[in-house]
């Protein structure tokens, strides 16, 4: 299953299950990373939006099985960007398919063949959290003990006024943001609602 000539998609997890509010996001995610979980304590996933996925692929939205988070695929859809809901899951992958029925890729009732018994093959870690939409860096260059700060106001399910004055350093503004490429592209043409 080769991943093809896109470099990589974004995902956001969220713990509601319409993909509103704050999320947890990878960004630049390659075929069968799993996107692990929320940076809360349980770690619970209820939906993921995919952003910048190419046609022939398909986006799936997991429960955890053995030692991975994306080892049981709930629900899956595909389209350039969309939402998936499902409950109890733990995280969320794509993958190319390039091969696949047209008519399985349309389906959301059903998990296509592809998908049924697969699980992804490595983790990816949140780059980016969000409170109402104002990103914040979560990757490697943010300290630990910054994160943890991030975790406790994600996990009170805290607005962007809860956000201390010292946090607000590592927020991305403007080019910074990430994952928006083409967005307002997408949704000016109908391809998002």
């Amino acid at each position: 299953m080769a991943a093809g000539s896109v470099s990589g998609v974004t995902i956001r997890n969220f713990r509601s299950a319409t993909c509103k509010g704050n999320y947890h996001q990878c960004s630049g995610i390659l075929p069968w990373q799993c996107c692990s979980g929320g940076p809360s304590s349980s770690g619970a996933v209820s939906s993921a939006e995919f952003m910048g996925v190419p046609p022939t692929a398909l986006g799936a939205i997991c429960k955890a099985k053995g030692p991975t988070n994306c080892g049981e695929v709930a629900r899956s859809a595909s389209g350039s960007r969309f939402c998936i809901g499902a409950a109890n899951c733990r995280g969320s992958f794509w993958m190319d398919c390039n091969y696949c029925n047209k008519r399985d890729l349309a389906s959301r009732d059903e998990i296509p063949k592809e998908l049924q018994g697969v699980s992804a093959e490595d983790t990816v870690e949140a780059d980016t959290v969000a409170f109402e939409d104002h990103q914040f860096k979560y990757d490697d260059s943010v300290p630990a003990d910054v994160k943890q700060k991030f975790d406790d106001l994600f996990e009170a399910d805290a607005g962007y006024a809860d956000i201390p004055e010292e946090l607000k350093q590592y927020e991305l503004n403007g080019s910074e943001r990430r994952g928006l490429d083409d967005l307002e592209e997408l949704e000016a043409s109908g391809q998002f609602e």
